[in-house]
């Protein structure tokens, strides 16, 4: 959604109380930005999205809002975020650290739950995290709903692998990589380690993880070494 060319949708967001923010480096706030890759979307009243400068290079994403009194937050980051799918039901809430970036996914906040991401976190493609079910299910004895949403938290430097699923209640603590098609759908809180499975398990303790690429840190890491 072109903000800066589509008059008409700004005067109604600002009708709707819709806020759309960025955060300039030199401090300046601009209202309803034109961000290149990034469609926005906002039926509702009282919603807040705010971006940070530097945003990163956005392609084929999309914000959706659908309620009131939602919140999206991303911080500053100089990372590539493309193919993703974010949608905010009412009072929810999507708060992202310092240099979060994303290959490919769907992010699904249900009604008055959030999704925290803290700083220097990667989600590789087709990943995919959900704060509720979608339906409800039902105790037939009691009549009671039984599948509440509940809040995903996951801490500084985590490392999503391709495929991953993050569900309702996960937290998962720092330094930690999440393999290859795993289903996180509890809290985990210890840190350097490896989840993998379905459900995710700890299979690997005491690790840490570098973005460099394999070949290219063991190059780096044995010149270092002759020196």
């Amino acid at each position: 959604m072109n903000f800066l060319k589509d008059y008409w949708n700004r005067k109604k967001l600002e009708h709707d109380n819709n806020k759309v923010i960025l955060h300039k480096k030199d401090g300046s706030i601009i209202y309803y930005p034109e961000i290149p890759g990034l469609n926005i979307v906002i039926i509702g009243k009282n919603n807040l999205i705010e971006l940070y400068e530097p945003i990163g290079n956005w392609k084929n994403s999309n914000i959706i809002i659908r309620g009131y009194g939602a919140t999206f937050s991303k911080q500053s980051t100089n990372d590539f975020s493309s193919n993703i799918w974010f949608e905010l039901y009412d009072k929810s809430k999507i708060i992202l650290g310092k240099n979060v970036s994303f290959y490919g996914g769907t992010i699904s906040i249900d009604v008055s739950t959030s999704l925290i991401v803290q700083n220097d976190c990667l989600f590789s493609d087709n990943f995919y995290l959900r704060t509720g079910d979608g339906h409800t299910i039902l105790d037939l004895v009691k009549d009671k709903p039984i599948n509440k949403p509940q809040n995903i938290f996951i801490d500084e430097r985590v490392w999503c692998c391709n495929s991953v699923s993050i569900l309702k209640g996960a937290m998962i603590a720092s330094d930690t990589v999440v393999a290859h098609r795993s289903v996180v759908n509890k809290a985990f809180t210890q840190s350097n380690c490896i989840l993998a499975g379905i459900p995710a398990n700890i299979v690997k303790e005491n690790i840490i993880w570098n973005k460099m690429p394999y070949n290219k840190y063991v190059f780096l890491k044995e010149n270092e070494q002759c020196q």
